[in-house]
Order: structure tokens, then sequence, then C-alpha cells
């Protein structure tokens, strides 16, 4: 386990519903380096099989689609962009 694995260990703990509190621009901040990670980790390292979260963290599908849908807006996705990516 690294130092990052710790720190993220506990930063899952506390920063379930309910738990503590952190600012908006903290919580921004953090979401964006998880996502440009996450996203590194898959196309240039090509881990395509890592699911954005693990099954056993239990996140539902309504928590999914809101932090989903509120990164496409963010970043200005329009949805002939999203369609071609999925080659629909």
């Amino acid at each position: 386990m690294t130092d990052l694995d710790g720190l993220a260990d506990g930063l899952a703990d506390r920063l379930r519903p309910g738990g503590e509190q952190i600012g908006d621009d903290a919580l921004q901040r953090l979401f964006a380096a998880v996502v440009r990670r996450y996203a590194s980790r898959v196309v240039e390292d090509g881990a395509t099989s890592l699911p954005p979260v693990a099954a056993e963290a239990g996140t539902t599908a309504t928590e999914a689609l809101v932090a989903a849908g509120g990164l496409l807006r963010a970043t200005e996705v329009s949805s002939f962009e999203l369609a071609n990516m999925f080659n629909l």
C-alpha cells in the first residue's frame, strides 16, 4: 500500500454522505484530480478493464448519474460527442 492508497482510504471514509463537510472548491479540485488520474490510467496505461468505482464501494445508479451528468455539463460535452464516443 502506498501513501496515496492510505490517504484515499481515509478520504473515502471521511467523505461519505453525512460525514465531514468539505468546501465546494476543495470538492471540485479533488474530483477533477481523481477524474484526470482515472482517465490517464485508462487512456495512457491501457487499463480499460478498470471500472471507475469498485462494486463494493456501494455507489448507487443515482449517484453515478448525478456525477456523470455534472461532469458532462461542466466540460460542455454535447449529446453528439457522447453518442460518437459510444458509436451510436
